[in-house]
């Protein structure tokens, strides 16, 4: 006779023990920074599905991070949605066919790949046993998750085999973020999916908890610059302080990679131990790569700060943290193009 248990739900525990999902790729990032023009690359490599944009995963680091959720409980999930993605993947199933999205099987040059998938009746321990012969790679897109991707790591261990972080210059991040409304939209647009949270009766997104006071005193110009420094530097503190991590993150700076990709292109195959297929060289023609940036480019990220400077009437104290961000990534990552130097403008305030 099995011992009875006075209270089943007391001594239970929730797991996944078996797992589908070995080879998964995360890119990451601010909006803005990259990351729809990177996932269609990788996704073009070999063995590597389309690429997906989930947001259970953002979900369940966030509330794992910060509390809201046990971090076995969030694990178990984890596990399962991407177990759960990479079968109905395997099986034609929930794909993306509007031909307009990033995201699209279409956009992503996979069409044939999929629609033979649809139409085939195979299922079960049968694609359990493809899986297991083709070793597919699992691609994932998150938002604004790698300061906070602790969870991700620790659950995927091994099976995460790297986090692509693409970054841009904030001056572009912080334009990007206003013109993009998001102080406005996050809580208000039903469209929008991003968590949030009410804090003293006033909406702010899940991002903005560590600094809420001031995110809700400042403007929305004061508040996209908040956010990015914010996001810069908890994951810069999520990097230094996790070495272990280091060898499966990879980060690509936007503009570098635009105009001279081969460096980024070959470590990141590398990394992953595959190659291109026939889709990779007309992915790289349909996203533009390598382009030449124009000859403004830079003379005009200056010159929107400095106007939003005045429209917003931003504080010198937002104004230093802007420009500071500024020079920071220029130093680390643009100082093999001199014109780039665009922070040098209103460095005196």
């Amino acid at each position: 006779m099995s011992p009875k248990i006075s209270n089943p739900l007391s001594e239970a525990v929730l797991i996944r023990p078996l797992q589908l999902a070995e080879d998964i790729v995360v890119i990451d990032g601010f909006s803005g920074s990259g990351k729809s023009l990177l996932a269609p690359l990788i996704s073009s490599l070999d063995r590597c599905e389309a690429w997906i944009a989930n947001y259970n995963y953002d979900y369940l680091c966030m509330a794992d991070h910060y509390g809201f959720m046990n971090r076995s409980v969030a694990a178990t999930f984890l596990k399962t949605y991407a177990d759960m993605d990479l079968y109905h993947l395997m099986i034609g199933r929930h794909i993306n066919l509007r031909a307009s999205d990033l995201s699209s099987i279409q956009a992503n040059l996979q069409e044939e790949k999929y629609r033979l998938r649809l139409e085939d009746k195979t299922e079960g321990e049968a694609i359990v046993d493809k899986i297991k012969l083709e070793k597919p790679i699992l691609v994932l897109m998150t938002h604004y998750l790698f300061g906070i991707s602790e969870l991700m790591f620790d659950t995927f261990h091994h099976r995460l085999k790297l986090m692509v972080v693409p970054i841009r210059h904030p001056f572009w991040l912080v334009e990007n973020w206003t013109k993009g409304n998001w102080n406005k939209r996050l809580g208000n647009d039903p469209r929008e999916f991003q968590q949030v949270l009410l804090v003293k009766d006033k909406i702010i997104p899940w991002f903005a908890l560590e600094i809420a006071d001031d995110y809700l005193a400042a403007n929305p110009f004061e508040q996209a610059i908040l956010v990015t420094h914010h996001l810069l530097h908890q994951a810069k503190e999520f990097y230094t302080q996790r070495p272990s991590f280091q060898n499966k993150v990879m980060i690509i700076p936007f503009e570098r990679f635009v105009v001279t990709p081969n460096d980024d292109w070959t470590t990141v195959q590398k990394k992953l131990g595959i190659c291109e297929t026939s889709r990779t060289a007309t992915m790289f023609k349909n996203m533009n790569i390598p382009r030449i940036l124009p000859s403004t480019y830079w003379v005009q990220q200056r010159k929107i700060v400095d106007n939003r400077y005045q429209e917003y009437q931003v504080s010198d104290f937002y104004r230093k943290i802007l420009e500071q961000m500024a020079e920071d990534y220029e130093n680390n990552y643009l100082t093999s193009d001199p014109n780039a130097k665009i922070s040098r403008g209103s460095r005196e305030i």
